[in-house]
């Protein structure tokens, strides 16, 4: 189940719902990916104003994939992709995009400081997975009855 952001969070199907205190999101779509953790006052950041019209914003997507883990205070700025693996230091501030993922970025802006070996990247699942805070196998009856989807 990938999340995706229309300034609420929600899944890639638009099905899915959930809050996560204390990350900014303003404008357009966020992605994020599967087991992704983000910790406390992180923000993503989908659009700007525009430099010569502040009442305009210039939207765009922010990608995350999974298991990333984006550290406390690290900002993520509009048109940036993070492959799976992806681990952003705390305070980071990121500009550019690391697609290809399995690094840790740091730094402002952040650079890449060192690459993961892919090979030793767990890729778990949950075995009691949640949508929110409802189990999997309740969800459809949860999503019909009160998301009108």
């Amino acid at each position: 189940m990938l999340l995706a952001i229309p300034g609420i969070f929600s899944s890639e199907s638009g099905q899915h719902r959930v809050f996560l205190p204390d990350v900014t999101s303003r404008g357009s779509d966020i992605y994020i990916g599967d087991y992704t953790i983000i910790a406390p006052n992180v923000g993503i950041i989908s659009a700007n104003h525009d430099l010569y019209d502040y009442r305009t914003h210039n939207k765009g997507v922010v990608k995350i994939g999974n298991y990333c883990w984006i550290g406390m205070n690290a900002v993520i700025m509009p048109n940036i992709e993070l492959g799976d693996h992806t681990i952003v230091a705390a305070g980071s501030v990121v500009t550019d995009s690391f697609p290809e993922g399995y690094c840790v970025i740091a730094g402002n802006p952040a650079k890449c400081v060192r690459k993961l070996r892919k090979e030793e990247c767990v890729k778990y699942r949950n075995p009691h997975e949640y949508y929110g805070y409802i189990k999997k196998n309740k969800f459809a009856a949860y999503r019909k009855k009160h998301l009108a989807m």
